[in-house]
């Protein structure tokens, strides 16, 4: 069987103190036959140096040079690449080491899937706290009613872009949102989810989410404008939908607490790997005030991630 080759792209900007430990998640993967580009916006910090020390090993290539902001670098990332399966990860996000291996196993088992995507692990420094995002499985009406999926996750086959094309830099904040609602209507297009943590996400003071909240809101209705859809029973699908999240999430506390009893598969990179303790009277005491719902611990050998 051919060895597909993955692209990952890492749009940057000022991020020196962050984007280290991006890199490193990307390098230590399992799997081996990664292209890694980077597109920084002419960075005025220690981004370059850092940067320039691993592009001297051979590890990664870059380019840094003025754009008009995230989505154009990743477009320009993506035009560059030469990958049968092509990702992009902020300089603040990360994989975990299985995270790309499962991608391609995920790809080669199902030939006529084209883009996957999986649950993350939120790392709230906000907080202090860890949380566990877990997603329903993939449902055509749910991101014309608003949905969303988890964008480090993320893995396409090259023939996306080739079919739908790039990402719509008329959006500020939310192109990639756009664009998986245009892959979603596309006729022919196959998405699936995988029951693995495939990514870390950092909530902190310096994301887009939090500096950029009211334009995020704008793009929110400028998306629902352009592809929200008034479906029948629109209450009942995002109660089922809800329904479907909540029970992923249930499926995923019993393997936790079965797992040296009962092999599965799902989570199994994830569960191997961590320790993981839910705190089920705190789970069930923010569930009627729709609050995260944040795991006890999450800890991978003596170290708290």
């Amino acid at each position: 069987m051919k060895q597909l080759k993955v692209s990952i792209i890492t749009p940057s900007y000022n991020r020196g103190h962050l984007i280290e430990e991006t890199i490193k998640s990307i390098l230590n993967q399992s799997y081996s036959n990664i292209e890694y580009i980077v597109i920084d916006s002419m960075s005025t910090d220690n981004t370059l140096e850092i940067l320039e020390k691993y592009r001297e090993k051979g590890k990664l290539q870059y380019i840094s040079e003025k754009d008009d902001g995230m989505y154009y670098a990743i477009n320009k990332g993506i035009k560059m690449a030469q990958g049968d399966i092509i990702a992009y990860l902020n300089s603040d996000d990360r994989y975990f080491q299985w995270t790309v291996q499962k991608a391609v196993e995920t790809f080669q088992k199902y030939p006529g899937i084209d883009m996957i995507y999986g649950d993350s692990l939120v790392v709230d420094t906000f907080k202090n706290k860890n949380r566990l995002n877990i997603f329903a499985s993939y449902k055509k009406y749910w991101l014309p009613l608003g949905g969303v999926i988890c964008q480090p996750t993320i893995f396409l086959r090259r023939s996306v872009f080739e079919e739908v094309g790039f990402f719509n830099t008329d959006f500020k904040y939310l192109a990639d949102c756009e664009f998986w609602q245009r892959i979603n209507n596309t006729q022919g297009m196959k998405i699936i989810k995988i029951d693995e943590v495939m990514a870390m996400e950092y909530n902190h003071d310096e994301t887009i989410r939090h500096i950029f909240q009211e334009g995020i809101k704008i793009e929110k209705e400028k998306l629902m404008f352009l592809y929200g859809k008034e479906y029948f029973c629109k209450r009942i699908r995002l109660f089922m939908l809800r329904l479907y999240k909540e029970l992923k999430l249930w499926k995923l506390i019993v393997i936790n607490l079965t797992k040296n009893i009962i092999p599965c598969k799902s989570w199994r990179n994830f569960l191997s790997a961590y320790n993981v303790k839910f705190n089920l009277l705190h789970y069930f005491l923010r569930k009627p005030y729709k609050l995260p719902s944040f795991v006890k611990k999450v800890i991978k050998g003596e170290r708290m991630i």
